[in-house]
């Protein structure tokens, strides 16, 4: 590729019984994986039990 977007990318989406969902693209001739986390959650949506979770994670995260 050469800076151009590949128009003929197709990403698979497939919902976890736990609720996670994961999007997957295969390559092929490529041996390397990489993954992304995104999580829709954040420290508006905690009980105050455990206030600071998503926070804490975040750092840990990034470590």
């Amino acid at each position: 590729m050469t800076g151009r977007a590949r128009s003929d990318t197709e990403f698979r989406r497939t919902i976890l019984p736990n609720g996670l969902t994961v999007l997957s693209e295969h390559m092929p001739g490529v041996r390397s994986v990489a993954f992304g986390a995104w999580i829709r959650a954040a420290s508006i949506h905690e009980a105050p039990e455990v206030m600071g979770v998503s926070h804490l994670l975040e750092h840990i995260v990034f470590m």
